[in-house]
């Protein structure tokens, strides 16, 4: 990580160390937090309102940082459900004066979630995470879909490393060698295409739903080119399995020609 824990930064200084393209600097990286690369980055003011005038009331209790998210925030919004259940690394960079840099806290590990508007964070800096408390059913309820989202995901990984294997093994008949990343590279992969999705089929842009009763609308992975036969991350999306089985050895042109008629009115 470029980030020292305990040294101070700006926002620029955060933007340059991480190469962020010119194009894509500002915006959200000027309030308090912004997604980037996969990873969240907090930029906050304890004790003290912002330049903006905004005070969220962010506390040190010990060595635990009590945080509010943005104003309108509610637990089942994306981002905020990544939070609370881990899913993405989150930077916390903090001061007690908005006219000096900030000081970098490390890497934040949520302990406990309050379901309000604005979702408030108690965040722990120790490793190993320890453990979110999950008194609130509404997050309790979103730690039982990280589990079926995670028992999915291996489920799917072991399946491709399976495929990989046997193409690897002497069979009659053509059957092309297929590659992929290590099993934990995989899992990973998968479960960050995920988020990226947002849960939705890429080839419908349909929920997903985890364990259904029907076969064909379980989560499938599919190679968006099918004549590439690497299950590399830039080469896998993740569909229903009854849209990946229609789509077949097609390609992403032929198969938008087919949803078109299909969802064309009569």
């Amino acid at each position: 990580m470029v980030f020292e824990v305990g040294a101070t930064y700006t926002r620029d200084d955060v933007q340059t160390l991480l190469n962020v393209p010119e194009a894509q600097r500002g915006g959200n990286w000027d309030t308090g937090y912004n997604r980037y690369d996969s990873q969240l980055f907090v930029f906050c003011n304890v004790g003290s309102a912002g330049r903006t005038g905004h005070d969220y009331q962010n506390e040190w209790v010990g060595d635990q940082l009590v945080w509010f998210a943005k104003t309108g925030t509610h637990i089942g919004q994306p981002l905020m459900r990544l939070m609370t259940l881990g899913e993405i690394p989150v930077h916390v960079f903090w001061r007690a004066n908005s006219r000096h840099p900030f000081t970098y806290q490390g890497l934040a590990q949520s302990i406990e979630v309050k379901d309000a508007s604005p979702v408030r964070f108690r965040w722990s800096f120790a490793q190993p995470p320890a453990s979110v408390v999950r008194d609130d059913p509404v997050v309790s309820s979103l730690a039982t879909e990280a589990d079926a989202l995670g028992t999915t995901i291996a489920g799917m990984a072991a399946a491709i490393q399976q495929r990989i294997k046997r193409s690897a093994e002497p069979q009659e008949g053509f059957h092309p060698n297929r590659t992929g990343p290590e099993f934990s590279e995989l899992v990973e992969g998968l479960r960050r295409q995920w988020h990226r999705q947002n849960g939705l089929c890429s080839l419908c842009e349909r929920p997903i739903p985890l364990a259904p009763k029907n076969r064909l609308l379980q989560m499938s992975p599919d190679r968006i080119d099918s004549a590439n036969k690497a299950y590399a991350a830039d080469n896998v999306h993740l569909t229903h399995l009854g849209c990946n089985l229609a789509k077949s050895s097609a390609n992403m042109a032929d198969w938008d020609d087919y949803l078109s008629v299909v969802r064309a009115q009569p």
